[in-house]
């Protein structure tokens, strides 16, 4: 399945389902990546998932039948490690700047 180790916390993405076609094929909303935090480790690569839409948060627990892997990243319904260039940093780390009284390095 995959290398990486799967616990709670760990940032993944999963693949939304859309809106169903219609009849000419089109979506109002189609599948897409998005960014989410495993809330529960299943088996078999099924985990718990807390997913992030524009709109708000979203709760897949492993309750309902949790969320299975997907290596590949296309299917939707499924979850997958980011890619490296995927995952910008949640926060960006920089110097401290120097504080009143103190000289900027």
């Amino acid at each position: 399945m995959t290398s990486r180790k799967i616990t709670e916390g760990r940032s993944v993405r999963y693949v939304s389902h859309g809106t169903p076609p219609r009849e000419d094929g089109s979506q109002a909303h189609p599948s897409v990546s998005r960014p989410a935090f495993v809330t529960e480790v299943g088996t078999a690569g099924v985990v718990g998932l807390m997913v992030m839409n524009p709109t708000g948060l979203f709760w897949h627990p492993l309750a309902s039948g949790g969320v299975p892997y997907d290596a590949t990243g296309r299917l939707p319904g499924t979850w997958h490690w980011p890619d490296a260039e995927d995952q910008p940093a949640v926060f960006a780390m920089s110097s401290p700047k120097a504080g009143p009284d103190e000289e900027a390095a």
